[in-house]
């Protein structure tokens, strides 16, 4: 059995950090640049604990459709059902 979610992810950068000198330590800060989100399209198979992810640039019917496919296609002898 396997489960499928999505969720939203923002991507971030780091806005300030200093690379490490002989001896030192690298230091980072925790002050950041948002560089906008992407979308997380994740499988769960539920027996093994197996994790299949997709990111997409958009959560679009399209995308959607191109996971369900792929969905499928990697469970093509599966019994389908569906919980709503």
């Amino acid at each position: 059995m396997a489960c499928l979610d999505q969720k939203q992810v923002s991507l971030h950068d780091e806005a300030r950090s200093a690379p490490g000198r002989p001896g030192h330590i690298a230091k980072r800060d925790s002050e950041y640049r948002r560089c906008g989100v992407t979308h997380i399209f994740a499988v769960v198979e539920l027996k093994t604990g197996r994790h299949l992810n997709r990111a997409t640039p958009n959560r679009s019917g399209r995308e959607f459709a191109l996971t369900l496919r792929g969905l499928a296609r990697r469970y093509r002898h599966a019994t389908k059902q569906f919980a709503w």
